[in-house]
């Protein structure tokens, strides 16, 4: 399962989950017809302990692109 943010709930997104063959847990925009408040509030819970930890990264990267990464 991947607890994601809005960015993860576009269908290009969805799609490559599903290759994977993992679960998405991504939070939906407020225009979704499929949208629910209550989940959307639980998964949020789940992620907001990890959130701390990478907001606090100096440097994120190098370089530019995952091949010189």
């Amino acid at each position: 399962m991947v607890f994601a943010d809005k960015a993860y709930c576009l269908a290009k997104a969805q799609d490559a989950m599903k290759k994977r063959g993992v679960y998405s847990a991504a939070i939906l925009k407020q225009n979704m017809k499929a949208k629910n408040k209550d989940l959307d509030r639980l998964r949020s819970a789940m992620r907001s302990p990890h959130e701390g930890v990478f907001s606090k990264f100096k440097k994120r990267a190098r370089y530019r692109g995952l091949i010189k990464v």
